[in-house]
């Protein structure tokens, strides 16, 4: 709207009737977006929006009140779909670069490769219990042990014979890190 437009509109008593618009919808609208999770700011942005939209088409509008609550709503709905977006994408981001971590370095695989050379029970064991954190009962009921004792000694059986690997090869702390 270009400056003579805008000269006609004053005179016409346009701004008196943006005055009341804006005090009789612009508090439902504010009530509106803060319901919805926005706030003050967020929802003079939205009514703003609302009102230049409700300018571009005033002369084809007949209820300026309900188009005006309209456009804000849609408006409120457009942005919140568009930071949902950005939410996504920021999630996937970080999913990612936690995936980077993923492949074992050198001397995890040195370590996986002794645990392999127990058997597979064994690592499934060792696995459940120190990565997954499972406590014994559990580890009795899912591996077929009768006590958690059993369970415990099992575990036991199989850190030794991971530790006899290693020493087989005569490997020392040091030749798992780099």
């Amino acid at each position: 709207m270009d400056w003579i437009e805008n000269q006609i509109l004053v005179e016409e008593g346009v701004d008196a009737k943006l005055e009341k618009l804006y005090l009789k919808v612009f508090p439902k609208v504010a009530g509106f977006i803060k319901n919805k999770g926005g706030n003050f700011e967020q929802a003079e942005d939205i009514f703003q929006d609302a009102l230049v939209a409700y300018l571009e088409k005033m002369d084809q509008v007949e209820k300026a009140e309900q188009y005006v609550m309209g456009a804000a709503k849609n408006l409120w709905w457009q942005k919140c779909k568009q930071v949902e977006k950005e939410n996504t994408l920021l999630s996937y981001k970080v999913q990612y670069t936690v995936l980077e971590d993923f492949y074992p370095t050198p001397s995890e695989k040195r370590i996986l490769k002794f645990l392999e050379k127990a058997g597979k029970k064994c690592m499934d064991l060792l696995s459940a219990f120190y990565f997954e954190e499972k406590k014994l009962e559990s580890l009795m009921k899912t591996f077929g042990f009768s006590s958690k004792h059993s369970v415990s000694v099992q575990k036991h059986k199989c850190l030794d014979k991971v530790k006899s690997i290693v020493h087989e090869k005569s490997l020392k702390y040091e030749d798992f890190y780099e």
